[in-house]
Parts: structure tokens; sequence; C-alpha cells
């Protein structure tokens, strides 16, 4: 169900909003009135294959906004791999487990402490891995090179298209080879500073 709904959960109400000009909530309203409708054709016996026509039917009509709306699907992907690469590590503590909704998260202290957290976190494993990548001997190890980079773009996607941090997560063990190789020469370079 979830794979089905995906496109018409995260972005059919987005892209008509945009498509039409109108609110949020008028999107929604159209998209739900649209589907009650389909669910009081069609929706006979409440059984499992008609459940799964009607979720054939939400990600049919979700795919013909995506299509109407290339160019905004494409800058909403784009803002959310933005996001997505800046990894929260609080996101399960804070945004899950306390607070029953974005908007109410958002006003919060937490929200500033976890930006803060997001930040410093982000900055340090990607400064960290941008050193290990510039001392790596692709030369020796191109294919190893080419495979870690290969799950880490795929896990970026996946989490763009998501547009949940969360799902970024995974690749973060890909990231453990530079993040290695470049914590081993910042300590190195350290320990050369601390006793010249």
């Amino acid at each position: 169900m979830q794979a089905k709904l995906h496109f018409a959960h995260y972005y059919e109400h987005k892209l008509l909003q945009k498509e039409k000009n109108i609110t949020s909530l008028e999107s929604i309203y159209i998209l739900e009135k649209r589907n009650e409708d389909w669910k009081k054709k069609n929706l006979i016996i409440n059984s499992e294959e008609t459940r799964l026509q009607y979720y054939k039917f939400r990600e049919q009509e979700a795919l013909k906004i995506v299509f109407r709306n290339k160019y905004d699907f494409i800058k909403l992907l784009i803002r959310s791999g933005f996001n997505v690469i800046f990894i929260n590590p609080t996101q399960m503590w804070f945004k899950y487990s306390k607070y029953d909704n974005w908007k109410t998260f958002k006003e919060t202290n937490d929200f500033k402490i976890s930006s803060f957290i997001r930040v410093f976190y982000t900055f340090f494993l990607y400064v960290t891995c941008v050193v290990g990548v510039i001392n790596f001997n692709i030369k020796k190890n191109f294919s190893l090179y080419f495979l870690f980079l290969s799950f880490i773009l795929y896990n970026l996607i996946i989490s763009s298209v998501g547009m949940n941090e969360r799902y970024f997560v995974p690749s973060i063990i890909f990231f453990s080879l530079f993040f290695s190789i470049g914590m081993d020469k910042i300590l190195i370079k350290l320990k050369f500073l601390k006793f010249k």
C-alpha cells in the first residue's frame, strides 16, 4: 500500500496546488473528493482486491499530475535532496517520539537544538569524508570506490523521492570507508602538529 500511494501522499496535492494556483487545503479537498467519488462508484465490497484497485487508481492519478508538472516535480526532488543530505541523528527522538506533527515541533526549543546537532553532525561527517575521498587511492581500488559511491547515490535518490531524511541513513555505512581514511589522516596531522 505504501509504495502504491507514495506519489499520491507526498507530491500530488503540492503539484495540484501549484498547477491550479490554489491553497494547500483546497488542493487536498479536491483530491479527497475525487477519491471518495471513486470509492462510491467502485468499492462495492471492502475486499483486498478492490482496495488494490483503489490504490492503483490513486497511483495512476498522482502520476498524471506528476507528468503534467514535470518541472515542479523535479524542483521538489532537488529541494528534498538538499534536505536529506543534512543527516538528522535526532529525527526519530525529537520529531516522532515527542511531537505529534511537524508544525508543533518547529515551534519548540527542541527544533533549534535538533537543527544545531544536525548541522554540526553533517559538517563533521562530510568534511572528514572529503578528506578521505582526497586521500583514497582510486587507481588501486577503483571498483570499491565506484561501488561505495553508487550505494550513496542510490540512497540519495531513494530518500529524495521519499522526502524523508531517515531514508538516507543506510548510506552512512558506505560513508564509513571515506570517513575512516579521512579521520586517520586528520589524527595523523594533529599528532604531527602537536609534537612539532
